[in-house]
């Protein structure tokens, strides 16, 4: 392990792959999390590779217990992306893990070491939801939505933004964003860094659209935020504040 501040972000998605079998359930489970290249130095040969992201290593852990013969899914992914320009390296992997019908239950990467935020720091938590229960409507699983998110995000100096989080459904399902919570759940969904507290004044978000509104009124600020999509997928982001000149 490495005693510095280097994580950035990321996502845990999920979809079910086979449910011939409901007495065990085969699900999809996909993880991307971004780093300093520092800790993940992902080049070019560690990308054609497949250089294993070991900073990342761990695995899933369960709210309450995981169900029996789902785990355990190790957290640690391999070289996708990276930058030593702009100092990040992201790791990717992907498992299939195995439960049975009527299981409800959260997934959750826990770490610490946040890239130098300007507010809150230390500990975090990624989670996913994964309900096996029949929906009312249909009598079929639901799968999860997916929030697609680059990490970090530079945004202009003292300058609102409007930020667009895409999301998808494969159910088709209307989907609805808000900020995560400690108190929606017994779920700590965003652990020190939950907004509005860790973010500047005045940002916002739009549940119908997905939109972040944000101005950055510090330079070269960070904030993390976590954000959850129709309550059952998080996506973590990294902002960046920055200065922009212009040339007459």
């Amino acid at each position: 392990m490495v005693s510095s501040s280097h994580f950035y972000g990321g996502t845990i998605t999920w979809r079910i792959q086979n449910a011939t079998n409901t007495s065990q359930i085969a699900i999809f489970i996909s993880q991307t999390y971004a780093w300093t290249f520092t800790v993940a130095p992902c080049d070019t040969v560690a990308i054609a590779t497949k250089k294993a992201v070991t900073v990342s290593a761990g695995t899933l852990v369960c709210t309450n217990s995981c169900p029996l013969k789902f785990g355990p899914v190790s957290t640690m992914g391999s070289c996708v992306d990276g930058s030593q320009l702009n100092n990040i390296g992201v790791g990717q992997r992907s498992d299939v893990a195995k439960a049975p019908e009527n299981s409800s239950f959260s997934v959750i990467y826990q770490g610490y070491a946040w890239g130098g935020l300007t507010i809150a720091a230390g500990g975090w938590s990624i989670l996913s939801k994964i309900n096996l229960i029949r929906r009312s409507d249909n009598d079929l699983f639901n799968n999860a939505p997916v929030a697609i998110v680059i990490s970090p995000i530079n945004i202009e100096f003292n300058k609102t933004t409007i930020i667009t989080i895409s999301v998808s459904d494969p159910d088709g399902d209307i989907l609805r964003c808000r900020w995560a919570s400690k108190s929606r759940s017994a779920d700590d969904e965003c652990n020190s860094i939950c907004p509005p507290t860790s973010l500047p004044a005045g940002t916002n978000i739009s549940s119908d659209d997905c939109t972040i509104e944000i101005k950055g009124t510090i330079l070269n600020s960070r904030y993390a935020v976590a954000i959850m999509v129709s309550l059952v997928s998080v996506a973590f982001l990294l902002f960046e504040i920055y200065y922009l000149s212009s040339i007459d």
